[in-house]
Order: structure tokens, then C-alpha cells, then sequence
């Protein structure tokens, strides 16, 4: 952490790099970003924001900071040159050069904590965080205002018709909740999707596509035709699923049909399908609602996605957004 004596210095010597990292110790410091992630909530208690904020107009407005890019090479220069060990230097560059240049998203609400993936059906929601833990990282429910943490650890997860979550652990083993416990199930998964018409599952074997699929037969793992890397459930029971080409496909009881556009992810449920596609925005890649005839754009970006009433999706800073 920063002591007074190195703020002092850095304030006597007002070059352009300076005044960025000044500027970026006391934006955090404002509190107006705490929630986004742990380096935020850490760096948060430096003080002096009034003179890291004038700083930062200065070197925006002078045009030494264009970009986020831009931003993190000043303010890791700076570090470096001051003697900040590179792990701190790099965190808290990259917390305000985020909150500067990854503005909120429109339509979406900032809710606290950080995850790897996110599980919504109705009002129930279950996150993947981002603390590893055995069998991946710690696993979460939401209670309407912040994540309980629950036992375990996973790498993705999904909830069933009975709104109970299954996960897939970094192993490739599955469990399902019980209520109190999880208990191993028979196979081994990449991604889980539940829904009316039951849990479907991308398996860890590869075929063309990706990975094989599956439909839970009630005691075990009935194969489907074709491959695919992620695999979500609409409210009608029909499955969704995106191959290691990015395409997308829906299933109609039979076959696979290929739809428009291309995706890394996608969410299906009572607020309909959306899709994380494959073009690169702040956030990470755009987001998008199938309104029965192609793909609207909707606004901001992410990287995994899940819908229930809404949709819920994490973005490539881990920070966790829902549909208002």
C-alpha cells in the first residue's frame, strides 16, 4: 500500500505519468467503483481523491489518456518507476482503468460480487465465483441483495425444472443440490442446461463440434447427435447449444436446426434466448435477444450468460450485471 511519503512525491513531480497514477489511486478511493471488484474494494481506502481526480482530467484532457490501453501502460510505467511490486501496480491500474473506460451498461444493473459463471431460472440464481476452491471456485446463492456462499466448488452450473442446481466441477464431475448436500451423479460434463424438458449436458467426449451431448434419462446420460462447447434450456424445454465454430443450434425433437448469427454462449428461459456473440465490446463480447426471426443487439457486453425472468450475465472483469 502507498504510504504518504510516496504520494508526496509523486504530487512534487507532476509529469503525465504522475498525475495518471495519482489520479488512479484516489478515482477508486471515491467509492464510486468499490463494488466492481476486490482489487476496487482494496485500493478504495487510499485517500486524496480530489487531487487524483484533478490529475486525471488534466491527463485526459491533454490527451496522454485516450484509451484503456492507453491508461494501463501510463499507470504501470508510473508504478514500475516508483517501485509499487508489479502484482499491486498492475491491480490498481487495471481497477480504475476499468471503471474509467468500461462504463456502466445501459439496461443492466451492477450487482456486488464476481464471478466465472451465472445459473438463473424464475427468481432463483446460483453463481460460479471466482475464489478458487476445490473442484474449481466457490459456488453462491442469491438472496436479493447479495451471495450466500454454499459448500463446494464448480466450473459451471445450471438449475433444473425444480429450480435445483446441478454443477460440473473442473474435473468434469456432476452434482446436483439435495437442499443441504451435493450428490456425485453418473458422468462427466464441460456444461449443464436445465429446463421443462429436463437436464441436458455437454460431455467431455469430442466429436465434431465440440463435445457430446446429452439428456438426463433419470438414472443416467442418454446421447443426442451432434457436438457443441455450451448448452442452455428455453422456457419451452427446447435446447439451445453453441459448437466450437460458434454457430448456434436449437433442437426441434428430431434434429438440430442452425440458426442465424454466431455466439460463445448462450441463455435461455421465461425472459427468452440471448446470446453472448462473437463481436468484441467493453465488457467483452456484445449481447444479444432472439426476437423470434433473428438477434436484436441489446447493450453492453459479457462472457457468460444465463436468463431467468431476466437475463444475468458475467463480463470478461468477472463483474456480475442483471436485466432491469
Amino acid at each position: 500500500m502507498f504510504t504518504k511519503e510516496d504520494l508526496d512525491i509523486v504530487i512534487r513531480r507532476p509529469t503525465l505519468m504522475s498525475m495518471l497514477l495519482v489520479a488512479t489511486i484516489a478515482w477508486v478511493a471515491g467509492g464510486s467503483f468499490q463494488a466492481q471488484s476486490p482489487d476496487c474494494r482494496i485500493w478504495s481506502t487510499t485517500s486524496m481523491m480530489w487531487e487524483a481526480r484533478l490529475a486525471l482530467r488534466r491527463a485526459r484532457t491533454s490527451g496522454a489518456v485516450a484509451t484503456k490501453l492507453g491508461c494501463l501502460r501510463l499507470g504501470s510505467g508510473l508504478a514500475a518507476r516508483i517501485g509499487i511490486p508489479p502484482d499491486s501496480g498492475e491491480a490498481l491500474c487495471k481497477c480504475a482503468c476499468d471503471a474509467e473506460f468500461d462504463p456502466p451498461m445501459p439496461g443492466w444493473q451492477l450487482l456486488p460480487g464476481a464471478g466465472q459463471d451465472v445459473a438463473a431460472r424464475g427468481t432463483e440464481v446460483w453463481l460460479v465465483g471466482s475464489n478458487p476452491v476445490p473442484g474449481g471456485f466457490g459456488i453462491y446463492r442469491w438472496n436479493g441483495t447479495n451471495w450466500n456462499a454454499e459448500p463446494g466448488g464448480a466450473v459451471a452450473i445450471a438449475l433444473d425444472e425444480m429450480m435445483r442446481p446441478w454443477v460440473a466441477n473442473d474435473r468434469g464431475a456432476i452434482y446436483r443440490w439435495n437442499g443441504s448436500t451435493w450428490i456425485g451423479m453418473p458422468g462427466t460434463a464441460l456444461d449443464v442446461g436445465g429446463g421443462t424438458s429436463g437436464m441436458w449436458a455437454v460431455g467431455t467426449n469430442p466429436v465434431p463440434g465440440g463435445f457430446g451431448i446429452y439428456r438426463w434419462a433419470g438414472t443416467g446420460w442418454a446421447p443426442m447427435p451432434g457436438g457443441a462447447v455450451r448448452i442452455a434450456v428455453d422456457q419451452d424445454g427446447t435446447p439451445w447449444v453453441v459448437n466450437d465454430q460458434h454457430a448456434v443450434y436449437r433442437w426441434n425433437g428430431a434434429t438440430w436446426i442452425m440458426m442465424l448469427g454466431a455466439a460463445i454462449d448462450v441463455g435461455a428461459g421465461p425472459g427468452g434466448v440471448w446470446v453472448v456473440g462473437t463481436d468484441s465490446v467493453p465488457g467483452g463480447f456484445g449481447i444479444y435477444h432472439w426476437d423470434g426471426a433473428g438477434w436484436t443487439a441489446m447493450p453492453g457486453g459479457a462472457v457468460r450468460i444465463s436468463v431467468g425472468n431476466e437475463p444475468w450475465v458475467v463480463n470478461d472483469h468477472q463483474l456480475i450485471w442483471s436485466w432491469r
